[in-house]
């Protein structure tokens, strides 16, 4: 009896969803062409457009944060969070990726660019105002990771879609602390890590590591790495680095105006979760495995 009604209710279901499949894609299409007629009255500037930038990578790194920071460069537009990938996926063109990418930058200059408690706008600099963009690109380093865990070519694809070099930005930070801030929710929620919470956040994490450690390996693409905690320990140097091998024009102004907006040190949020002896060293055995992530440990 239990099976026949766990059949009926997956046959239900299945139904259901073939039936939201038509008004899906309707929704799509026609999302599409309103980002098209609005990208008529307020185009991207194509003509000096020499990089996509990609972030790749993992929640609670720091991503935010520096994505705020090449946003407002006065020659980068990089949207927070849109998942281009997603759009990609969705049959979205050229035209209609960078009209996405500039609203988004836009809208979230103007609320502040807040993000997980945290006021990201960089006062007096270009945050969504960038008039004639060399690089353009998305901040959605977490979901990016996870995506190309399932589907290895969507890089590719997005490369064939904007038609511009990408430029993929894998920034890191101690994994302690990502796993912890990650499981509890963030800064702004801090909920309670059961076991199996913190089970599935662990996977989760090596599902993005291995996924990056492929797209490393298989030379197809730039990949930058960057540690969160160099980024703190030499933010003038960090960024000169950064943006030099984005090949937009040094800035002291915006430099220093990022500098000024860094928290001092990393906060070691691994200490909200009570890590055991075993758990700790089974972490670091795992985290060894990467190039990106060797030297890592509970202390450090």
């Amino acid at each position: 009896m239990m099976s026949s009604r766990k059949t009926a209710l997956q046959t239900d279901q299945g139904i259901g969803r073939q039936a939201a499949a038509p008004f899906k894609a309707a929704r799509t299409a026609a999302h599409r062409l309103w980002i098209s007629a609005g990208a008529l009255f307020s185009p991207v500037c194509v003509e000096r457009l020499e990089h996509f930038l990609i972030f790749a990578g993992y929640p609670r790194s720091g991503s935010s944060t520096l994505g705020s920071f090449l946003d407002a460069h006065s020659q980068m537009l990089v949207a927070h969070e849109l998942n281009v990938l997603k759009h990609v996926q969705r049959g979205y063109g050229r035209g209609q990726i960078f009209a996405l990418i500039a609203r988004n930058s836009r809208r979230f200059a103007d609320s502040g660019r807040n993000s997980t408690g945290y006021k990201g706008l960089v006062e007096g600099q270009y945050n969504g105002r960038s008039a004639q963009p060399r690089v353009i690109g998305d901040k959605k380093a977490g979901r990016t990771a996870l995506l190309l865990a399932q589907d290895g070519m969507l890089l590719d694809r997005l490369q064939e879609t904007v038609r511009l070099p990408l430029k993929c930005l894998h920034l890191v930070r101690n994994p302690f602390d990502m796993i912890t801030t990650h499981a509890y929710g963030g800064n702004n929620r801090r909920k309670q890590i059961t076991p199996e919470v913190f089970d599935l956040t662990c996977r989760e994490f090596f599902d993005r590591f291995d996924a990056m450690e492929r797209l490393i390996s298989s030379g197809r693409f730039d990949v930058k790495t960057l540690r969160y905690e160099d980024l703190l320990d030499d933010p003038a140097g960090q960024l000169e680095s950064l943006i030099s091998w984005l090949g937009v024009e040094s800035d002291a102004a915006w430099r220093e105006a990022c500098c000024a907006h860094l928290f001092r040190s990393a906060h070691k949020s691994r200490s909200r979760y009570p890590w055991s002896a075993e758990e700790i060293r089974q972490l670091i055995e795992r985290i060894s495995r990467y190039d990106f992530l060797r030297g890592y440990t509970f202390d450090n």
